[in-house]
């Protein structure tokens, strides 16, 4: 589970995965405002380290790491 903030004045907001290279894995839609909380559908994804991106408006806010180990 991912925790996020969305301000009210936000049109557009998602979460973005990238790996190591930067390039973008997958994205998630948030709709809801405020605090919420996403689940990135990580078993597509082989083990290694990704980076999750809240995106506002178009805007990377917070960027954090992601191990995954299978």
């Amino acid at each position: 589970m991912v925790d996020y903030f969305v301000p009210a004045e936000v049109q557009h907001a998602h979460i973005q995965v990238t790996g190591l290279d930067r390039q973008v894995l997958g994205l998630v839609s948030i709709s809801k405002k405020g605090k919420g909380q996403v689940t990135i559908q990580s078993k597509s994804y082989p083990a290694g380290t990704y980076f999750y991106s809240l995106v506002l408006d178009g805007e990377v806010m917070e960027t954090k790491r992601m191990v995954l180990a299978r």
